[in-house]
């Protein structure tokens, strides 16, 4: 996973592509901005508009044309804790440089995120058993 300190400027030499998946077309500059880079080296801009979308992300990513995604947050990945982690994980198998805004220390080796993560997922799971008064 790609990580940057605020300030700091990163120079890839990646020959993949940059996509930012984003909401709207304004947030791709805000979030190469975010990340450091020049907008110019946003190579492409998904917007998001369901799984389609999140499907053409995915083809891109294991065709090996990806070298670093941009997202505002984890949940454009889609409502599901434990779906955002396969994700996640999947990419960081594909040595895929990812910057999440909402998430700037966003690491696949930091145990302790992930087993808060796993613990919301739970909670989230428990919320949704029918209560019986």
């Amino acid at each position: 996973m790609v990580t940057q300190p605020e300030g700091v400027t990163i120079h890839v030499t990646d020959h993949r592509a940059t996509i930012a998946y984003v909401a709207d077309t304004g947030q791709a500059a805000e979030l190469a901005a975010a990340a450091c880079i020049a907008e110019s080296a946003v190579d492409k801009i998904l917007i998001d508009a369901g799984e389609d979308t999140l499907d053409e992300l995915q083809d891109a990513v294991y065709a090996g044309t990806v070298g670093r995604v941009l997202i505002p947050s984890l949940s454009i990945l889609g409502p599901d804790l434990m779906a955002q982690e396969a994700i996640l994980a999947s990419w960081v198998d594909k040595s895929i440089g990812v910057f999440c805004r909402d998430e700037p220390d966003l690491g696949a080796d930091d145990p302790e995120r992930r087993r808060v993560r796993s613990v919301l997922g739970e909670i989230e799971e428990y919320g949704k058993i029918p209560w019986v008064p």
